[in-house]
């Protein structure tokens, strides 16, 4: 029986290469004014206005826990006709892959691609909208 490929949106964040699902409307985005929100949790920048969507920018690199660039990069993805950007340093490529592995090592982020020796751990949409704090099913 074959195994289904599942592709991934490679980025750079911290100086280190993460994997995130392509899922609906992923793609990279620059943005030249980000509104910030007024009694927000830290995690979110603020939004912006991309093709007539407003687009809620998540702190990437605060979830993370890693010191970012700074760039205005953003991986924009739509999820129940929401718009989500998280903000990474800069993007790659797209990965195709059928095997995922597990590191039982890591307590967040377990789940990693393996490309040439290198652990490319993936970025679930669930993580991040654990850390917002928001239900995702």
């Amino acid at each position: 029986m074959a195994t289904r490929a599942t592709k991934y949106i490679s980025f750079y964040l911290g100086g280190s290469l993460y994997a995130f699902p392509m899922i609906e409307g992923t793609q990279f985005i620059s943005f030249d004014k980000l509104t910030p929100i007024l009694h927000k949790d830290p995690k979110v920048k603020g939004l912006i206005y991309h093709n007539g969507e407003i687009v809620v920018i998540v702190d990437t690199a605060t979830i993370l826990g890693v010191k970012a660039k700074g760039e205005h990069i953003v991986l924009l993805f739509a999820y129940q006709g929401d718009y989500y950007g998280l903000l990474i340093d800069e993007g790659s490529d797209v990965i195709k892959t059928a095997s995922v592995m597990t590191d039982r090592q890591k307590k967040d982020l377990k789940k990693y691609i393996r490309i040439k020796k290198e652990k490319i751990y993936i970025l679930e949409p669930s993580f991040i909208f654990s850390q917002l704090g928001i239900n995702y099913d």
